[in-house]
């Protein structure tokens, strides 16, 4: 709970960092999404909404999919990505404050066990019953200050992330982020690397196809890395139909989401 507070307090601070009023250019999507996130052993089919605007001086970035639930993967929790910017000309380049909030089940490997004791193979002592089970949620919290500029549709930029990040080795420490992304009519491209004591990031490919001036459909693939770098809070026992299993292994590292929406731009 406390920790949900803390973020939805932060999204409240990155709105105040608007000071200007600029025009709307927003879209809101809903489509289908196909999504191999590490939260269940098998490739989902669900439904995923989106959001990409600005407004109030503010870059702002927003998807919505189905994830499993922490114990359950026939029933299903939101996972979310959400960012926000704020570009500062300075001239030849930007002041950059961004908000990034990004949280998605997990799954990692159990054995099972028998009187406290694992299972074992006769040949060898490897475990004899190995299962891919939900575990936890990786959650990462983001807030950068840095510089950026853009040139012809192309963004480069980096800096430094102030909300210290709970690694999986137990300690805690900061990151710096080093981001780009191309623009480039119906097409856009983003990678975002966060480097400290471990690493973690995402990569962005998506294209739109227009129907009219107002609808499109579009087609997006994203990928995500470094789940397990940070802390997922996996449970190190869990039972299933009565069954006990022990962890076995570190939580899987990577996410790959691909998605078809149809979207609606607003206008004022």
């Amino acid at each position: 709970m406390r920790r949900t507070v803390f973020v939805l307090t932060l999204a409240a601070a990155a709105a105040a960092i608007c000071c200007t009023m600029a025009s709307a250019q927003e879209r809101v999507g809903l489509g289908y999404n196909v999504t191999d996130d590490g939260g269940c052993s098998r490739t989902r089919h669900a439904l995923v909404a989106e959001y990409d605007g600005q407004r109030f001086g503010l870059d702002m970035h927003g998807r919505v999919r189905s994830a499993p639930a922490a114990s359950n993967c026939l029933d299903t929790v939101e996972s979310y990505d959400l960012k926000v910017a704020r570009y500062i000309d300075v001239g030849g380049g930007d002041v950059m404050l961004q908000l990034g909030v990004d949280q998605q089940s997990t799954q990692a490997p159990y054995a099972l066990t028998l009187g406290g004791e694992v299972l074992a193979r006769p040949s060898d002592g490897t475990p004899l019953n190995v299962q891919d089970l939900p575990a936890g949620r990786a959650l990462t919290v983001v807030g950068l200050v840095g510089l950026s500029t853009e040139y012809r549709g192309f963004r480069f930029g980096g800096g430094f992330n102030v909300l210290p990040i709970d690694w999986s080795d137990g300690t805690r420490g900061n990151t710096m982020q080093l981001e780009q992304g191309l623009t480039l009519g119906p097409v856009e491209l983003g990678l975002t690397w966060n480097i400290g004591a471990s690493h973690f990031g995402d990569a962005h490919a998506a294209y739109h196809l227009a129907l009219s001036d107002r609808v499109d459909v579009g087609f997006s693939l994203d990928h995500r890395w470094g789940l397990n770098a940070v802390d997922v809070g996996a449970p190190a026992v869990q039972t299933v139909e009565q069954a006990v299993y022990h962890l076995a292994g570190a939580p899987r590292g990577s996410a790959t989401y691909a998605a078809v929406t149809v979207g609606y731009r607003l206008g004022e």
